[in-house]
């Protein structure tokens, strides 16, 4: 069925001409209308362009693989309408080598192409992650002591700045922070000339970068305290009493407020810095018997909030003065200076370590890439010869959540784009949600500003895809309705007016009730040991019960129909910490669920026992790990068995006092010889092959198995196997190496994903953070941890960072050994506020927006009071928040509650607020409010306990009763496969069906002599056939030659070169196959296979089953001819007949054939057996 396209998904899919940007809102089919872009982009009918000659760009990997794939299945779906259309069946052809890739995949081959012109080796891989960071604070740690022992008085006076008392690691985290911020940009050496350069002495502060933001929140601030005041005078106004004692202390503070803005304006800066500080209030009137005593209370918050505002600017962004600004300059240029030059050093020194390990990082490859393709000259970019070279290679550039881009990455699309005219931009800047990562939303809206509206001629264009497509009307009107109120340039990036809201297109059943609920729930009272989490999820847990017991319907495929488990998500801003609770509160209410937990493997429990083995094999003298492996499940001692030993030897190391003990104890005995075994082959295996091993003698992979969440637990142990086969192949070796790595990555409070065991379609609650979501849906989403509040430690720091304002200090006076805080501070920290509050609202709207059918809010307030009145602050006029009063939300909740305070659904809400003049405004939809005792939660579950504890006393019991008997009479119903193998080679298989003729009884002659025996003469020979170029098989010299070379050249031993008969390979030179196989069009040497055969077609046991077996072997020499394949195989059999041979290896080529013709795809026109005995080929 041909999809119904809107007129605006249209335009995004057929316009050309020039490069776009689309806009695409959530749920608004952007990936769709990709796909359709590529397909119409290489069947257009005036210029088609071929799928090779597009680069697609995407996020992840996965979205990679999804889009090909996707892009494949619609040119199917055209080939079987179309079947004699020739270029569909090319582009479907040429879509293997097409470029749908992430950028760093994209960079990746071109520095492979290219690497010459790098300096860089060509066989260099990408590092871990962790690897790459142990690596670097190495590098850094070298650098910081060299500066240390030189004592330079800049550096001294950077690292006293940023001393805690507790060493240098607040210097290297903010080294490495700005490191990583620096690695992002086009041009990082022009970042950290203008970094210093901003440091100038001769610039009026009110004309510098800080000054221009400090006086644009004074403004902000000053702003809001008048439009409060204000208000506050209305009330006043009201009541004679109330004006004649309130009303000239307030008129007298707005007066002064206004003269404070004017300052602000005229830039006076002294003199903004003195009438702040300097700032008279009036004294209140007397107010007696006033009959609202909530409303006098109110007016004097109102007033001493003025007064900490006023306090607050004095201490922060006008804390300086012009003479006291110029000071900072001269004393802080320099420790900006040093610092510039730290990360200059560790960029060169960190580059030189990886390059002699011979890695990349994930940053190298970005900035190789624009070392490939740029060059600067005057301070202007100019692209290469190169760039010109690769960007004639594609015809259009698309690239796929634009919005997450870098400028690093935004440079490399422009280079290998044609002046910028032929780029496909796809994004929405409100789902902007990985600043940690170094994204910059600026560049989506800078590029918006740039184009027009697309009207077919004028280029770049915008187009705009507001329709959405996934969500019900009810879900759509709470999205809306939330960020218009709350979404501003200043916070989120965009103003969220008619361009940006959603315009709901989903077809839906009718279903009346809300479909956005707030759930808020009050802990004020409750002082029992759970937390708000815990609390959090008791009540969804509950909530999705009650959904699933009414049959709560949702929309299928043919209809509604009840919703299930997987119909359900849980969205939580982070997971650490949290999840876990969740998890645990919902298993106890019987509700089947999945975390995906993105850490925490290092501390899960079978991974802890694990390398505690692994530590104490590596050393015994470690008691904390020994204790533990003797105390789990694996070994099952007892703490009991533990303090005896210990008696035994009070002053000893266990493991000593173990040495001793076991000669009474056979059971320790038992354990330390398994343990020295263990220890010996650590000396000789690689770190995998030693995990492998643990596993097979202790049955560790089984035992955790059997415990709760033992599939998970599997998962787990069978990762760390990887993770030290990743090591291993990393190029680094043995166990110490291994665990010194595992404890690097401990210390740097990294961790490793866990594995996951749960499949796509699997009937679980899933519980996820709203980064995990991003790209998917749910027909039922809670958002929980609203309440979590904001994460503020990085405007704590001495020394802070933003993009726009550069580095900002403190100052330290050794003196009275105190720090005081700067202008650039403090105007960074603005920024980093503002920043981090835009992400805040960006990630709430990502979250809002997965929800397909119903949209709970839940939020766990232990001061619910004080919430509600930020909240109410936060939505005073009832129009578009600012973001100087967005500033004051602690949390998530509050943003949403202030915007809740004025929708026409939560009258409730506004009484428990105590709001009753709040401006409600009109909305399209109904909100649902529920407000909850948490102690309600607890003591209804108290009984629910009880209830559940007496039907396990009669029911239960006797379904463990059925269960345990069903158990034990338990039979296996494959058990006659039991003794038969999962896998067999074809060697095996020919000496089950043949007769005994091993290489003791059929010697070939040709190799007898003194040496090697006739097994290992025929692997010699074996080896020879194998490694040789062919074309010296042409003569007996040739063969004589080769033999030299490749003894030369280690590829066989000495004492084989010396067992090859030169004169038997020269004669298989002149033989008619050797000539087909020199002009054969393709051939595989030592073709390799596995292959799933019948188990019935070699066993007889497995007569009536279906059973597979593994079958894997190798053939000698596989060619292909005409169209069909030939298999040839070496014998070096002493044998009278080729008869005898025949008999005896017939089944081995016929297997041979099966196991070709399966994998290559080509039917077997010959197989051939050469005997070099007989000196002749023979066909089977």
């Amino acid at each position: 069925m041909e999809r119904k396209w809107t007129s605006e998904q249209r335009d995004a899919i057929y316009a050309r001409g020039g490069t776009l940007l689309v806009s695409a809102a959530a749920g608004s089919g952007k990936t769709a209308v990709l796909v359709e872009r590529v397909i119409g982009l290489i069947t257009d009918p005036n210029h088609p362009c071929d799928a090779d000659r597009l680069l697609v760009v995407t996020f992840t990997n996965a979205a990679a693989a999804e889009m090909r794939e996707r892009i494949s299945q619609r040119l199917s779906d055209m080939i079987s309408q179309n079947p004699l259309d020739f270029n569909l069946q090319r582009q479907q052809m040429l879509l293997q080598n097409g470029h749908i890739s992430t950028i760093h995949s994209f960079c990746l081959d071109l520095l492979r192409e290219h690497f010459e012109k790098l300096d860089i080796p060509p066989d260099f891989r990408v590092a871990d992650q962790n690897e790459s960071e142990i690596i670097r604070s190495e590098v850094l740690s070298d650098i910081l002591e060299k500066m240390y022992a030189e004592g330079g008085e800049a550096f001294l006076e950077l690292s006293r700045v940023l001393s805690t008392g507790r060493g240098d690691k607040a210097l290297s985290d903010t080294v490495l922070r700005l490191y990583d911020f620096m690695r992002s940009l086009d041009d990082a050496d022009g970042f950290l000339k203008s970094a210093a350069a901003m440091y100038d002495e001769t610039k009026p502060v009110e004309n510098s970068v800080w000054g221009r933001i400090a006086i644009e929140y004074t403004k902000a601030a000053l702003g809001s305290a008048l439009n409060a005041h204000r208000r506050a005078l209305l009330k006043i106004h009201g009541d004679p009493q109330l004006d004649k004692a309130y009303g000239p202390a307030f008129e007298s503070d707005i007066a002064g407020i206004e003269r404070l803005i004017e300052k602000a304006e005229s830039g006076d800066w002294d003199g903004l810095c003195s009438a702040v500080s300097g700032f008279s209030f009036e004294r209140l009137g007397a107010l007696r018997k006033f009959g609202d005593e909530a409303l006098k209370e109110e007016l004097k918050a109102q007033r001493d909030s003025l007064k900490k505002l006023l306090s607050e600017l004095s201490s922060g962004v006008l804390c300086s003065s012009a003479a006291d600004f110029k000071s900072d300059m001269r004393r802080l240029r320099p420790l900006v200076e040093c610092m510039c030059d730290i990360l200059k050093k560790l960029d060169r020194e960190f580059f030189k370590e990886k390059l002699s390990r011979g890695i990349l990082d994930f940053s190298d490859l970005e900035q190789l890439t624009l070392k490939l393709l740029i060059k600067r000259e005057d301070g202007k970019v100019v692209f290469t010869n190169t760039a010109r070279e690769i960007a004639s290679r594609f015809d259009e550039i698309l690239v796929d959540e634009y919005q997450d881009t870098n400028p690093a990455q935004d440079m490399i699309f422009r280079a290998v784009s044609r002046n910028e005219t032929n780029l496909f931009m796809v994004g929405d800047v409100k789902q902007s949600i990985y600043s940690f990562r170094q994204a910059r939303p600026e560049l989506f809206t800078g590029m918006s500003e740039r184009c027009t509206p697309f009207d077919g001629v004028n280029f770049p264009a915008r187009i705009i895809l507001g329709r959405n497509f996934r969500s019900r009307k009810g879900v759509t009107d709470a999205v809306n309705f939330t960020f218009e109120k709350l979404m501003s340039k200043e916070l989120g990036g965009v103003d969220y007016g008619e361009n940006e809201k959603l315009t709901p297109a989903a077809t839906y059943f009718e279903r009346g009730g809300a479909d956005f609920a707030i759930h808020l729930i009050d802990a004020g009272e409750y002082d029992g040991d759970e937390d708000g989490a815990e609390i959090e999820a008791r009540h969804i847990a509950r909530e999705i019960k009650r959904l699933i017991a009414e049959g709560f319907t949702v929309q299928g495929e043919k209809g509604p129909r009840k919703v299930t488990y997987r119909d359900f998500s849980i969205l939580l801003r982070s997971m650490e910490g949290r999840a876990q609770k969740y998890v645990r509160v919902l298993e106890n209410e019987g509700i089947p669920v999945y975390a995906d937990i993105a850490s925490g493997y290092l501390g899960a429990y079978e991974v802890m026992v694990a390398l505690s083995l692994l530590r104490i094999i590596d050393n015994p003298l470690q008691d904390v790990p020994l204790v533990s492996v003797l105390l789990s499940p694996v070994f099952g001692f007892t703490p009991d068995d533990i303090a005896l030993v210990r008696l035994k030897a009070k002053d000893k190391s266990l493991y000593l006092a173990l040495l001793e003990f076991a000669k009474e104890d056979t059971r320790f005995d038992g354990f330390l010889r398994l343990l020295d075994r263990l220890r010996t082959l650590a000396a000789v295996l690689p770190a995998d092959r030693l995990i492998l091993r643990i596993y097979d003698e202790t049955g560790m992979l089984n035992i955790f198995e059997a415990m709760p969440n033992g599939e998970m637990r599997h998962a787990n142990l069978r990762l760390l196997l990887d993770y030290a086969r990743a090591y291993e192949s990393a190029g680094w070796r043995g166990l110490s190496g291994f665990m010194n790595f595992i404890d690097r990555v401990d210390r740097q409070n990294s961790d490793i994903a866990p594995a996951s065991s749960i499949s796509e379609n699997a009937d679980v609650v899933r519980i996820m953070s709203i980064h995990k979501s991003k790209g998917l849906e749910f027909p039922i989403c809670f958002l929980g941890g609203l309440s979590k509040r904001f994460n503020n430690e990085d405007i704590q720091k001495p020394v802070l960072f933003h993009p726009y304002c550069g580095l900002g200090s403190m100052v330290r006076d050794n003196r009275l050994n105190c720090r005081f805080t700067t202008l650039p501070r403090e105007a960074a920290r603005i920024e980093i506020q503002k920043s981090s509050l835009s992400e805040e609202m960006r990630v709430l709207y990502v979250a809002m927006t997965r929800a397909k059918e119903k949209l709970y809010a839940v939020m766990t307030l232990k001061n619910a009071e004080t919430a509600l009145r930020r909240a109410a602050s936060i939505m005073r006029s009832g129009e578009k928040v600012s973001y100087f009063e967005a500033m004051s939300a602690q949390c998530p909740a509050e943003l949403l509650l202030a915007a809740a305070l004025v929708h026409p659904s939560c009258g409730k809400l506004r009484s428990l607020a105590g709001v009753y003049d709040a401006p409600v405004k009109d909305s399209g939809g109904i909100w649902e409010f529920e407000w909850i005792d948490a102690r309600s939660l607890v003591s209804a579950d108290s009984a629910n306990e009880k209830a559940d504890n007496e039907i396990y006393k009669t029911a239960e019991t006797e379904r463990l009763k059925n269960e345990i008997k069903a158990r034990i009479e338990y039979k296996y119903p494959y058990e006659n496969l039991l003794k038969l193998p999962t896998k067999v080679s074809v060697s095996e298989l020919t000496e089950k069906q043949g007769t005994d003729f091993s290489a003791e009884n059929v010697r070939p002659s040709f190799l007898e002599g003194e040496g090697l025996s006739p097994a290992e003469k025929g692997t010699a020979l074996h080896a020879f056939m194998q490694y040789c170029r062919l074309d010296a098989l042409r003569s007996e010299s040739g063969a004589a030659e080769e033999v030299e070379r490749l003894v030369e050249e280690k590829f066989i031993l000495p004492e084989q070169g010396a067992a090859v008969d030169t004169a038997k390979a020269a004669a298989f030179g002149s033989s008619p196959v050797y000539k087909r196989i020199c002009a054969a069009k393709k051939l595989w040497r030592e073709f390799r296979f596995n292959i799933e055969v019948p188990a019935n077609e070699i066993y007889e046991e497995a007569a009536d089953t279906d059973a597979k077996i593994l079958l894997q072997g190798m053939a000698d020499l596989v060619f292909e001819e005409d169209g069909g394949a030939v298999i040839l195989d070496y014998k070096t059999d002493r044998v009278s007949s080729p008869e005898a041979l025949i008999e005896r290896y017939s089944g081995q080529l016929n297997s041979y054939a099966r196991a070709v013709q399966e994998i290559l795809g080509v039917p077997v026109k010959e197989k051939i057996i050469y005997s070099f005995q007989l000196e002749r080929e023979i066909r089977v």
